[in-house]
């Protein structure tokens, strides 16, 4: 998936509504655990609850709890420090990359200035 935010100072993993339409997830999945959350454009926003999904990042997969959110967004995923925690990654904003442990190696995951720039602009929007 395209689009995805590592932000380092989220404490949740969220992925908003039109992305699980985009990608055929049925919405009735959504357990019904609404909750505000703080930050989001500097104000409180409510998720229309959780759900849960595998994640693959390189040869590594995991299940995570998302919230669900129900706003427009250039970003298709949230990544916060929740799934930074348990891919035991390390970020480097400068060199828009993660690395993270595999039983094998140390994996890389490199970011894309252009992706950055649209997602940034439109965010301003």
């Amino acid at each position: 998936m395209s689009r995805v935010l590592v932000d380092t100072e989220s404490s949740a993993d969220i992925i908003f509504k039109n992305t699980l339409e985009r990608i055929e997830i049925d919405l009735s999945k959504i357990a019904d655990d609404l909750s505000p959350l703080a930050g989001l454009l500097g104000e409180a926003t409510m998720t229309l609850g959780s759900i849960s999904l595998a994640v693959k990042a390189r040869s590594i997969m995991r299940n995570l709890e998302f919230l669900v959110i129900d706003r427009p967004a250039s970003y298709n995923v949230i990544m916060g420090t929740l799934w930074m925690n348990s891919m035991q990654d390390v970020p480097s904003t400068y060199h828009m990359c993660l690395k993270f442990p595999t039983p094998l190696v140390i994996e890389t995951i490199w970011g894309y200035w252009k992706v950055l720039q649209f997602c940034f602009v439109a965010e301003l929007e």
